[in-house]
């Protein structure tokens, strides 16, 4: 074989692997989109604005662990799981999507404050986030009406009230 047919042939090799690169990345893109879209319908359908939408199911997908196990998740899953199972609390706790909504931006706000206020107590970031995951989580529990206020680091963590 000559060199120049050799060359020929690694550089349409090349080209092949390029297009074999860009389908793949437009194969994930799909799987990402479709779950995104019907999301959307979805809300549509019980009248929520799409900007709220998108940012309700943007932050959701930040603080979901499944973001955190990327490489063993199938991408499907990633974008649709952390929603429906945030939908199927608010459905068995009765609450509109509209206070779903002003509920997530107060707990987002109280989120920061307790973060900044951790930090400046030296409470460890492994302990903030478990204690702020206990908090999120008695909150989409009890709905809107529960208010959680957090005490001294000598007392030893969070109350409910």
């Amino acid at each position: 074989m000559s060199i120049e047919s050799a060359n020929r042939q690694y550089i349409s090799r090349l080209q092949r692997s390029r297009t074999l690169r860009r389908l793949n990345r437009k194969l994930v893109a799909d799987q990402c989109e479709k779950p995104m879209s019907h999301f959307i319908s979805r809300l549509r359908r019980s009248s929520m604005s799409i900007e709220s939408a998108n940012r309700q199911y943007i932050s959701r997908l930040r603080r979901s662990r499944t973001l955190r196990r990327l490489n063993r998740k199938r991408v499907s899953d990633r974008c649709e799981k952390p929603m429906l199972h945030f939908i199927s609390q608010l459905r068995r706790n009765h609450m509109f999507m509209e206070n779903a909504a002003h509920l997530r931006i107060s707990r987002l706000r109280r989120n920061h404050m307790f973060m900044e206020y951790a930090a400046h107590l030296r409470i460890n970031r492994l302990r903030r986030s478990r204690i702020l995951r206990r908090l999120n989580r008695n909150e989409l529990q009890t709905g809107a009406k529960n208010r959680c206020r957090i005490l001294s680091a000598d007392s030893g963590g969070v109350a409910c009230l």
